[in-house]
């Protein structure tokens, strides 16, 4: 062989060495690199996907905030942990007022443990619904109220103590016309007579 031709060859070898090692050490290197971000950037995205539900999640709770506010409010209005018989008593004057009727009576009796009907406590879902109770024991006090007024301004207000924040729970109505202390009979008055309870946890 030519020496010019061993020049030749040699001359090609060493661009194909210089190739290849542009390949091994530049070319597949970056593209080793360049799988590596694809995947940090594949683990980035699924976290991130996670970071937004959560905070999603988050924001739905800070939008339903108030709501829940206002009704563990209405929760506490209704079954306090005290009697609070005047507040009670200003609630049913509101009432009254309201629909055009006089409270003539109104007798709140101490509380009492509340006993739960053995018909419902053996019931499959008194576990549940008692263990979302707070704490304390439920109490309940008899409520007699004695109403003066005409029927029809009666019956509403015997339906508006269904809606004031104090829960109510009316277990007989009667009605009779109204006497005064004569004796006479007032044209269309009636006197109703409420027996009742009113709720509390474990307070007075």
């Amino acid at each position: 062989m030519k020496a010019k031709s061993m020049w030749t060859l040699g001359g090609v070898v060493v661009i194909l060495i210089i190739v290849l090692s542009n390949l091994i050490l530049g070319i597949i290197p970056t593209a080793m690199s360049i799988q590596r971000v694809d995947a940090q950037i594949r683990t980035t995205k699924a976290q991130n996907a996670t970071r937004m539900h959560y905070l999603t999640i988050l924001r739905n709770r800070a939008k339903n905030k108030d709501h829940f506010y206002v009704s563990l409010s209405k929760q506490r209005s209704e079954i306090p942990s005290s009697l609070q018989v005047v507040e009670f008593m200003n609630q049913l004057d509101v009432q009254a007022q309201r629909d055009n009727v006089t409270i003539a009576n109104l007798t709140v009796s101490l509380p009492q443990a509340f006993a739960v009907p053995a018909s419902i406590t053996h019931s499959g879902s008194f576990g549940a619904a008692a263990a979302t109770l707070p704490g304390g024991q439920l109490m309940v006090a008899p409520v007699s109220i004695s109403v003066k007024g005409n029927l029809d301004d009666i019956q509403r207000f015997l339906t508006g103590i269904e809606s004031i924040p104090r829960y109510m729970l009316v277990s007989s109505v009667s009605a009779q016309p109204f006497q005064d202390v004569a004796g006479k009979q007032a044209t269309g008055t009636m006197i109703a007579s409420l027996s009742g309870q009113i709720f509390t946890y474990g307070g007075q």
